[in-house]
């Protein structure tokens, strides 16, 4: 007899169709909450309040204030140059940010009617 007789496949734990249904409930929660993220950060992105305070103001303006503090022949003491690198960083997190709620959005939009079919697939089952 070889090792290999002795090998075993790992059992699979079989997910009923009720715990399955559970998953892709939640998941289509998941998908709904990253849509309405989207949604409401491209209504916002479209207001002129935003446009003026975040586009101009700080994505555009504060980064050209504290990149001209960097690179200024100016002596700047450790924490003031530690200050000013952590508001590129501030800026560049909130920018990552709405760029993975896009993502998500993104995402989410190609797979709601994906798991809405299954959805509907396991409920069948469910009662066959």
């Amino acid at each position: 007899m070889s090792d290999l007789d002795n090998f075993t496949q790992p059992e699979q734990e079989e997910i009923s169709i009720k715990e399955q249904l559970v998953e892709v409930e939640s998941d289509i929660e998941r998908v709904n909450k990253a849509l309405t993220a989207y949604e409401s950060l491209k209504k916002l992105q479209d207001n002129d309040e935003y446009k003026l305070i975040f586009d101009e103001m700080y994505f555009k303006e504060e980064v050209e204030r504290v990149s001209n503090a960097l690179t200024e022949p100016t002596y700047l003491k450790r924490d003031q140059l530690q200050n000013l690198s952590d508001v590129l960083d501030n800026i560049r997190g909130l920018k990552m940010f709405m760029k993975n709620i896009q993502i998500n959005g993104d995402f989410a939009k190609g797979n709601l009617e994906e798991l809405e079919n299954l959805k509907i697939e396991l409920k069948r089952a469910e009662h066959e």
